[in-house]
């Protein structure tokens, strides 16, 4: 009998298990994690870096926001001794939009192409603020029954095209969104996407580039060794990796106690006072509950969908863009198409990756449709592809002289599925409150999608750890 069994060795579930031991050290806890290593949605690499010297990137989870913004994983970091570093922004960026794909320069924050572009995305930013005040009247619950089916029965594209006037906007959020959610704006419910921004603090939070954005600062030896450090904390001896859960199922004995038994797809069972469940989302409506989960939760679980998004870097001896005057960030619409059967560019943001030690590298995002695209392309392909563009803004024969070329397809991970987040379509996101946040049968959600602040992110899943382990210590 186990006090805490944990499902899920991601952020959200390490974080639980840090924190109820860190305040209760004598709870019996077992982590069950279906792979074979831990992290979830993080994932950090060894590459070979300049100097012939080895250095280490996120190709999963990488930005954070500053202590303001987000709190609850700055705490964790602090008490972890983790540092982080801020998020390269200085220089020219670059933005490809329009018909005719056209690159131009840009130095702010957010993109621009003239006074009409930039009028027309301030007035989507008021209006999403404006719907936002409705919708959202009371920390994060929805209030407007109307307005919440409404927006829940049209599309994030529907939404938009309705305030977005020229094609350079259009072109920018939907760069932007398959960035961040790995999904095509056509896909994704409205509701669901103004609540994520509204978990952000809003748009600006969310899409801008600066040290007071959700993008920030990275952490010093990569997002993953948050994981690792939890773990040489509470002792590896917890954990059991590539443990499949099949079943949780509540047993309730003679004197009427309740306790749940997790079943493992190689026979193993664990029985447990309370349990944790800690996964992303699209991958809980496979576990059998019994009893079943409440109609809302089931819905909401079985229609998330990951997102799809590749994650790209380049590492190099010198930082050429830097020299030319570039901060290597690209806001792109792909541009046009160099491969057979793929409708345009593979990229839609690139940043400067390098690292705390000087490493430099460049981080390209393939999302959405293009990522579909070019998937069914050869590595050796998409590799061309990404060069080919970069050699196109950057208009210089050094990006072909990288060190090492890295990519992640999110969507082949086993028990991950896709990257960064889950989206819900039309119809669902009406069930998002704090009844689908609440445990049942002495099962908690840890999952970041679930999260009050910053849905999806690092800070959502941390907040959500904690949440499920301040629950279990109430409860005790």
């Amino acid at each position: 009998m186990y006090d805490v069994v944990i499902i899920g060795a991601g952020l959200s579930g390490l974080t639980a298990a840090f924190r109820l031991l860190q305040l209760k050290p004598n709870l019996k806890i077992k982590i069950l994690e279906a792979k074979d290593r831990v992290g979830g949605r993080l994932l950090t690499l060894e590459l070979p870096a300049a100097n012939n010297s080895v250095d280490v990137w996120d190709l999963g989870g990488t930005w954070i926001g500053n202590k303001s913004i987000q709190p609850f994983i700055n705490q964790l970091l602090i008490e972890l001794n983790l540092k982080t570093y801020p998020q390269k922004f200085e220089g020219n960026k670059i933005l490809q939009i329009g018909k005719k794909n056209k690159h131009s320069i840009y130095d702010s924050h957010i993109p621009k192409k003239g006074l009409l572009s930039l009028y027309d995305a301030f007035t989507l930013i008021k209006h999403v603020e404006s719907v936002q005040t409705k919708l959202f009247k009371k920390e994060n619950q929805k209030q407007n029954s109307h307005d919440v089916e409404l927006y829940d029965s049209i599309t994030l594209d529907n939404f938009l095209s309705e305030k977005t006037w020229t094609q350079c906007l259009s072109d920018c959020t939907r760069a932007a969104f398959r960035a961040c959610l790995g999904a095509e704006q056509s896909k994704v419910s409205a509701l669901y996407c103004l609540t994520y921004i509204n978990s952000c603090g809003g748009l600006l939070n969310l899409f801008s580039s600066n040290s007071s954005s959700g993008h920030g600062y990275r952490i010093i030896g990569g997002a993953q060794s948050i994981c690792s450090r939890i773990l040489e904390i509470i002792r590896e001896d917890k954990l059991e990796l590539q443990k499949v859960v099949t079943s949780i199922e509540e047993i309730v004995n003679m004197k009427d106690d309740r306790s749940s038994l997790v079943r493992t797809a190689t026979g193993e069972t664990y029985q447990a006072k309370n349990v944790i469940v800690s996964i992303p989302p699209h991958f809980v409506s496979n576990i059998h509950f019994q009893p079943a989960l409440s109609p809302s939760k089931f819905e909401y679980f079985s229609s998330m969908m990951p997102g799809h998004l590749i994650k790209v870097i380049l590492t190099y001896e010198n930082a050429f863009w830097t020299e030319m005057g570039f901060s290597g960030e690209i806001v792109t619409n792909g541009g046009p198409s160099h491969t057979s059967g793929c409708t345009s560019g593979p990229l839609c943001i690139v940043f400067d990756a390098t690292t705390n030690n000087n490493s430099p590298a460049l981080l390209g995002l393939i999302g959405g449709n293009q990522a579909f695209e070019y998937e069914k392309k050869t590595k050796n392909e998409r590799k061309e592809a990404v060069l080919k563009s970069l050699e196109s803004f950057f208009n210089s024969k050094d990006v072909r002289n990288f060190i090492v070329y890295c990519e992640k397809i999110w969507r082949q991970e086993s028990y991950v599925g896709g990257c960064p987040v889950s989206v819900l379509s039309t119809g669902v996101t009406r069930y998002l409150d704090d009844s689908l946040r609440a445990p049942e049968h002495g099962i908690h959600f840890a999952v970041s999608e679930l999260s009050k602040q910053w849905m999806g992110f690092m800070e959502g899943a941390v907040e959500c750890g904690e949440k499920a382990a301040l629950e279990i210590l109430a409860e005790i």
